[in-house]
């Protein structure tokens, strides 16, 4: 007790040594607050000021070219000016009647400035260019310091007589831009704009302070909420130990009659019992060591583990023990398993529906059998249940289970050992060597299920072999998971209906999983490079966009298909990682290059389009790399449509509103193309090379190309055959009046800098 109460106070200490630090911390982290929150006010300033400038600039490129209405717009003569037009800029905040003699309108505008015309905008019409905060003030003054425009009415006349000190905007007007400074619980910070024009920022010192301070405060309170968790859960396992230990030794010195109890040392040797333990294991023997009674199967000390169990019968007592360390001790307390026990177990162990073993009593029933002879394992599925429930009901799905469980259970006398995995799975273990051909008429006895005297269902089945001298060694679940992997090939075979586990099978699988392996570690030492393929506008000959491929930068996997690493990537999840790699890659291309005008397209996988926060994740990564979405192209294929197009349509047409192009690629391979024209809001088809390639030989698929090519023209889509291989398909592609061509012809996919070389260059053939 006395070492207990010293660990108490210990902890106590450990306490108040964190609390201290952690009030240091909050001391040496206010400082930087306020510097962060300063520059934080600069930078969002600095924001709002290139937004004014640039629309601004879109607004008097629109008025020059004739965009601005009727209304908005003043003719000049030499009569109607009453200043020099000389000082008249591209565009200014000033009022008409400032300009124009025969003019009373007095309210601030903003005037842009062409040859003989003004045109003529509310400055209220810009409000939505700042922050809706009403701890945030904006100003616009000139460059004599008149404030031509506020967001709060209260600033008027000069800056020097709205803001102090003084001294500071008399010292620093001059600059380009001003870091903020605190003054009176607010930050003040500057930045010039075009034609003499300067936007002050006013803003509540709290606004940034407090976005950084919550942080702080947040972390202070995790940290003393984690100090107390762990502090209490100690002394609550501590409370809990001693009260374990405590009623242990209560159980051994008393005549209890419901646990058999022994108390050994670390060596073994039974140091005391209760008589519950001494009359039904020791009775008049004189046994030394808990190694003597066979049916505790403890060896020597080294199978005493606390926490370890040990299961077993006697006299037709089934026995549950559990052993506990305490100190220098062990105590083995154990029980008979009582009725309602067993029944909770038999439930554990078997599917609700059937009441055969599940997957837990198959992976036990494995893990407990001897692998001295061999077997079989048979894994069985139901083609289509899911269809099959849809359309008859649960309930003739459930009697459909069971009339199968029934036949199966039927074979029990050949040694056939049934498990009921999943609602349309069962696994078979079978005595001895069994081939495809006895599968297959084992199957067919199961293939017509009679639901009742007028109805009969038909059913087709799926089925892995795998024979235990391929998975030697292996547990339960090892075994299970070759068998759905055995499956899923055969699901996949629209050949074979039963696949058997060999040496080739064998081979690939273990070639796919050291290809996995190696595209974990490619993640990480970042192996993924960008190639771009050109493609080739038959208007003008020249390159106009690219698409954007993956390639593997290991020497192991460099002739390999790309196919196939994306395919594997797409089945184990890891294409989401990587489709990531793709987009910022291609981002950050783009960003460097510096030319707007270029137009790369990415290829999206389903998992990638489903994720949640996808539209932003592309949306934030454009703003990141300082690109326009109009610069990215998003390829999807119809594969993605057909299996998640509820999802999917809503996504494209939130892409496709914020500035991205919509590619449907593979078209016409799916048996919904025309639904997708009609429902989403695409921009591009990309013609499958299957059909460009039959083109040459096939007068029908040619005929499909020309009505593909003529209905996209019509809707008002762009048309992008692929694959063009030879000079041939060129020509015949622009008889037909395809817009764009992508393919070995043009250019194989290079690296991102060899490729944009050829931007708008003319390809000549």
């Amino acid at each position: 007790m006395k070492k207990f109460n010293q660990n108490i106070i210990q902890n106590i200490y450990v306490l108040l040594l964190i609390t201290v630090l952690t009030l240091f911390f909050f001391i040496f982290i206010r400082k930087s607050i306020n510097e962060d929150a300063r520059i934080m006010a600069q930078n969002n300033n600095n924001g709002v000021a290139t937004l004014l400038n640039k629309t601004f600039e879109t607004d008097y490129e629109l008025f020059v070219n004739n965009g601005f209405k009727n209304e908005n717009i003043f003719d000049l003569t030499e009569q109607n000016l009453i200043i020099d037009v000389d000082t008249l800029k591209q565009w200014q905040i000033t009022s008409l009647d400032k300009i124009i003699s025969n003019s009373d309108d007095s309210l601030k505008k903003v005037v842009f400035y062409k040859e003989n015309q003004l045109g003529v905008k509310l400055i209220n019409e810009y409000e939505y260019l700042f922050n809706d905060n009403s701890n945030i003030d904006y100003l616009i003054i000139d460059q004599q310091g008149i404030i031509k425009y506020s967001t709060n009415n209260k600033y008027q006349g000069k800056i020097q007589n709205n803001i102090k000190p003084v001294r500071w905007l008399d010292d620093n007007l001059s600059r380009n831009s001003y870091s903020s400074i605190k003054s009176n619980d607010m930050f003040i910070s500057y930045m010039k704009i075009d034609n003499g024009f300067i936007l002050f920022q006013l803003a509540n010192s709290r606004v940034f302070i407090n976005q950084n301070q919550n942080l702080v405060y947040a972390i202070i309170i995790f940290m003393f909420l984690m100090i107390f968790i762990v502090v209490t859960y100690y002394l609550i396992l501590k409370k809990n130990f001693n009260e374990r230990v405590k009623k242990l030794d209560q159980l051994v010195f008393s005549k209890y009659d419901y646990f058999y109890i022994a108390v050994l040392n670390l060596k073994g040797k039974i140091i005391r019992t209760n008589t519950m333990f001494k009359d039904e294991f020791l009775k008049d023997k004189k046994f030394e060591t808990i190694f003597e009674l066979d049916k505790f199967n403890i060896k020597d000390s080294n199978d005493l583990k606390d926490n370890s169990k040990i299961y077993f019968r006697l006299n037709n007592k089934r026995f549950s023990f559990k052993i506990f360390r305490k100190e220098n001790t062990y105590s083995v307390v154990g029980e008979v398993y009582n009725e309602q026990l067993e029944k909770y177990q038999k439930l554990a162990y078997s599917n609700s529906i059937s009441g055969v073993g599940n997957l837990f009593a198959f992976t036990e029933y494995v893990n407990n059998t001897k692998n001295d002879k061999e077997s079989t394992y048979v894994i069985v599925d139901i083609k289509d249940f899911n269809k099959i429930m849809q359309f008859k009901g649960y309930s003739a799905s459930v009697k459909i289970i069971k009339k199968i469980t029934d036949i199966f259970d039927q074979n029990k006398k050949e040694g056939i050992k049934l498990f009921h995995v999943k609602i349309d799975t069962f696994i078979l273990v079978i005595d001895g060597h069994i081939d495809e051909r006895w599968v297959t008429r084992r199957i067919k006895k199961y293939e017509s299920i009679s639901l009742n005297e007028n109805e009969t269902v038909m059913l087709e089945y799926k089925t892995g072999i795998v024979h235990s001298t391929y998975v030697v060694g292996s547990d339960g679940e090892k075994i299970y998971d070759t068998l759905l992997i055995t499956l899923t090939r055969a699901k996949k075979s629209s050949i074979y209906d039963i696949i058997t586990y060999d040496d080739n099978l064998k081979l690939f699988l273990t070639n796919r999983e050291i290809m996995l392996k190696d595209l974990n570690n490619a993640l990480v030492n970042d192996e993924f490079i960008i190639f771009l393929q050109p493609k080739l506008d038959l208007r003008d000959k020249r390159i106009k966009s690219f698409e954007a491929l993956l390639r593997w930068n290991n020497p192991k996997y460099l002739k390999r298909s790309p196919e196939e690493y994306i395919t594997l990537a797409e089945e184990s999840d890891l294409i989401v990682k990587i489709g990531d790699i793709v987009i910022e890659k291609t981002f950050e291309i783009l960003k460097d290059y510096k030319n707007k005008n270029i137009n790369i397209a990415i290829n999206i996988s389903p998992k990638q389009i489903i994720e949640q926060g996808f539209v932003n994740k592309l949306i934030l990564a454009a703003r990141k790399n300082e690109i326009e979405p109009s610069q990215i192209s998003i390829e999807v294929t119809e594969t993605i449509l057909v299996e998640t197009f509820d999802i999917v349509i809503e996504k494209i047409k939130s892409l496709k509103k914020a500035g991205f192009s919509i590619h449907l690629d593979d078209f016409g391979t799916g048996y919904s193309s025309l639904k997708y024209l009609k429902d989403l809001p695409i921009d591009v088809i990309k013609i499958d090379k299957q059909f460009i390639k039959d083109m040459s030989d096939d007068l029908k698929s040619e005929a499909i190309v020309k009505t593909m090519i003529q209905l996209t023209h019509e809707l008002g889509l762009t048309v992008v055959a692929e694959g063009i291989e030879n000079k041939q398909e060129l020509e015949k592609l622009k008889i037909l009046g395809c817009d764009y061509i992508q393919g070995y012809l043009i250019s194989k996919p290079v690296i991102a800098k060899e490729a944009l070389l050829k931007y708008n260059k003319t390809i000549k053939f």
